[in-house]
């Protein structure tokens, strides 16, 4: 495999990507604690944990390949395939065990916090991989859109109780679960479309890329919510598993929950995706149009009888107008003698 240039993204701006992932890890891990010290008993706790998983996931996610990609542009000798993926993969790995570390001190119970900590350490692995990609404005460019959709999701599930009634929330249990399962899917095309729309103004700020690099840029958000979808089914079992009575019912609560969350990560790659596209082929030409050339400037006739500022010699007296140049006329051509004069003569 030849080398190929460095990578065309400053350490800087993944370092800013890492340090929004951190500080959102840190707040989400900060509410998981005060949630499980809050709840009554540690049962509901562990439920409302399993249910919230995806969100660590998906933000670990995130904040893994942002560490690959501060690792790849740091370290400039990462120019061929595999030490690119040697070096991403190793980033993603420290940033797990960071993110293990920070969930064991900040979670009080030891069992829990564990399963939480082994689940963030292999996400932040599998993230740290997609920073081999290339190119890696692509991928910075879907972090970002992934943290702008998170956070347009935030603010959407502030309204939500407000709005539920639009969405058909009634008295009973059944109404409120299917507004809450339309609110979900309604949510998910609006984060999609932030999302799609940050992408797009980080990669148009840089070199020209192909339009499918804004495609994938927009559903990098919808597609690592699918993939924490897939860690958050894989470790929510194991941590209601201690609930000896109600392991049966909180597996089944789980299990309704994630269909929905699903469908709505499908609209966001989706949305994502196609709001990218778009963007990209508003400011593109057809292939065969050309750019009109500008206009030349007019030139600027001053008529014959403008005023004109009268001369002035150097000690400030006025001088005589100068006469208008004539041209002397020119003298008549004297007639040709004729042959008998010249004969006479």
């Amino acid at each position: 495999m030849t080398d190929s240039p460095p990578a065309p993204l400053k350490p800087g701006n993944a370092a800013i990507l890492l340090g929004i992932g951190l500080a959102w890890l840190f707040a989400l891990l900060w509410a998981l604690r005060a949630s499980l010290a809050e709840s009554g008993g540690m049962d509901s706790g562990l439920i409302s944990a399993a249910q919230n998983l995806f969100q660590l996931v998906a933000v670990v996610l995130a904040a893994g390949a942002a560490a690959g990609l501060c690792a790849v542009a740091t370290l400039r000798f990462a120019t061929t395939g595999p030490k690119r993926l040697a070096v991403s993969a190793g980033a993603g790995l420290l940033f797990g065990v960071l993110s293990g570390a920070l969930a064991l001190a900040m979670i009080r119970d030891t069992r829990s916090s564990a399963v939480i900590a082994v689940c963030l350490a292999a996400a932040a692995l599998v993230g740290g991989l997609f920073a081999a990609i290339r190119p890696v404005r692509l991928i910075a460019a879907g972090i970002a859109g992934t943290y702008a959709a998170f956070l347009a999701k935030v603010i959407l599930n502030i309204f939500g109780p407000k709005i539920a009634p639009l969405f058909g929330a009634g008295k009973t249990i059944d109404t409120v679960n299917a507004a809450e399962n339309r609110m979900l899917l309604a949510f998910g095309v609006l984060a999609g479309i932030v999302a799609g729309v940050v992408a797009f103004r980080y990669l148009v700020r840089g070199p020209a890329l192909h339009w499918a690099a804004y495609l994938a840029a927009g559903g990098v958000a919808g597609f690592l919510a699918l993939l924490s979808e897939g860690f958050a089914w894989l470790t929510a079992p194991r941590l209601v598993a201690p609930l000896a009575d109600l392991s049966v019912i909180a597996e089944e609560l789980l299990s309704t929950k994630i269909g929905p969350r699903v469908n709505s990560g499908i609209a966001l790659l989706f949305a994502g995706a196609i709001t990218a596209t778009i963007l990209i082929g508003r400011t593109m030409r057809p292939a065969g149009a050309e750019v009109p050339p500008a206009p030349k400037p007019e030139a600027v006739a001053f008529p014959a009888d403008a005023d004109q500022p009268e001369p002035v010699s150097v000690f400030g007296t006025p001088l005589p107008a100068a006469a208008p140049a004539t041209v002397p006329a020119a003298a008549p051509a004297a007639a040709p003698e004729s042959r008998e004069e010249a004969s006479k003569s």
